[in-house]
């Protein structure tokens, strides 16, 4: 990382994988003049050609990669909605032919938002996947809440809730906001990062804990002293709620 070379003349880019035990087959996803687009490179990144889809993506607004060694000529692909708000998420795609042709294979329920009803899409801020390193077929992503598919994303399924677990003292409870996801090749634990911490799982997402003692994850917005008393402080938290020193 000492020197870079700029490969692009423009663009936003979001996110960029490597084919998995290659360095010279790469992947990125990003928008160039508003037109989302996935490009593939065959040398490394120094140049880049724009992949074929049978579904547009071009308005969609945010897009993220998984990969995964247990099929590593696949490439998995999520997109936000290309119309806020309201939109439909545009879809997860995949392609068998590392980066060339996707086919979508799931748009139906939106993976950015929550059974719960609560909250509005954050694509654009939330939006990540992991493939499983043992598995291809396994797929997490974060939006919202964490989903899971089994069968290659061809279905997801909610495998976090919205709602507040601290108030309903669930001790497995995943805080809203999943900026980030990925599986440990050495023993397949699972990890998020949320705006409320970092959480694993053992069972790709079935069932989690906290992982962040000691980690301050908190931003205070507001910080008083109660009347009457020279030590209660209480402060309260972005999604974090309100915390008290006694």
């Amino acid at each position: 990382g000492t020197s870079w070379t700029r490969t692009t003349a423009s663009g936003v880019f979001h996110d960029v994988k490597f084919k998995p035990n290659s360095g010279s087959i790469a992947y990125c996803i990003g928008s160039v003049g508003n037109v989302m687009r996935f490009y593939y490179s065959t040398n490394g990144g120094a140049n880049w050609m724009v992949a074929n889809f049978d579904k547009s993506i071009a308005n969609a607004n945010r897009g993220s990669i998984g990969v995964s060694p247990a099929a590593n000529k696949n490439v998995y692909l999520i997109l936000g909605p290309g119309s806020l708000p309201g939109g439909v998420y545009t879809g997860c795609f995949v392609s068998t032919d590392e980066g060339k042709n996707f086919t979508r294979r799931h748009n139906a329920t939106d993976i950015y938002l929550n059974a719960e009803g609560r909250g509005q899409d954050q694509s654009g801020y939330d939006n990540c996947i992991t493939v499983k390193p043992s598995n291809a077929n396994v797929l997490v992503t974060g939006g919202l809440v964490i989903f899971r598919s089994t069968n290659g994303g061809t279905n997801f399924s909610q495998m976090t809730t919205y709602l507040d677990g601290v108030t309903q003292e669930r001790d497995d409870y995943i805080h809203p906001d999943v900026h980030a996801v990925a599986f440990n090749p050495l023993d397949n634990k699972l990890y998020a990062c949320t705006d409320g911490g970092v959480f694993v799982s053992t069972n790709d997402g079935a069932n989690w804990s906290r992982k962040y003692n000691s980690l301050a994850a908190s931003q205070i917005f507001h910080l008083s002293k109660l009347n009457g008393s020279s030590t209660q402080f209480m402060m309260g938290n972005q999604d974090n709620g309100i915390h008290t020193r006694y």
